[in-house]
Formats: C-alpha cells, structure tokens, sequence
C-alpha cells in the first residue's frame, strides 16, 4: 500500500494524528471508539500507526470515490427516465 501521508515517524500520539488528518481531538477519539481508525495501546497511551493512518484515508478516498460514481449513475438514470 503506498503512503498517503508523508511519516516521519512509526507511530503518533492522538495529538499528533490530530494535526495530520486535520481533526479535532474529540472528533479523533470517536472514530477510534466506533472502529473507524485503529489505535494500538502501549500500557495506558494510546498510539496511532502510519499503517493504520494510512489505511484510514485510504478506506475514506474509497468512501468517496464510491460515492461520485454512484452520482454519476443516478444522473444518468434520470436523463433517461
């Protein structure tokens, strides 16, 4: 899988992720609750991959993709209708 964020570092503080995918640290601790972005813990800090930031924008680029196209169909199905 190829970088979709430019990682200087293995993992981030939630602080950090924060400032990377532009997010407010309350709205970050929700994604990780519902399982949208994984977290790992280390004794009672709670730690960000690349992999899993990665992994994250890649499934939200993929949310959107699959939304413009199917935009697309349904502006093609009411030009025929």
């Amino acid at each position: 899988m190829g970088q979709y964020l430019n990682h200087s570092k293995l993992m981030y503080t939630v602080g950090e992720a924060c400032k990377l995918l532009s997010l407010s640290r309350a709205f970050l601790y929700r994604l990780i609750d519902t399982g949208e972005i994984e977290s790992i813990t280390i004794g009672r800090a709670r730690r960000i991959t690349s992999t899993q930031l990665d992994a994250f924008v890649k499934a939200r680029e993929g949310e959107i993709e699959a939304g413009a196209a199917s935009s697309a169909d349904y502006r093609t199905f009411s030009r025929t209708r």
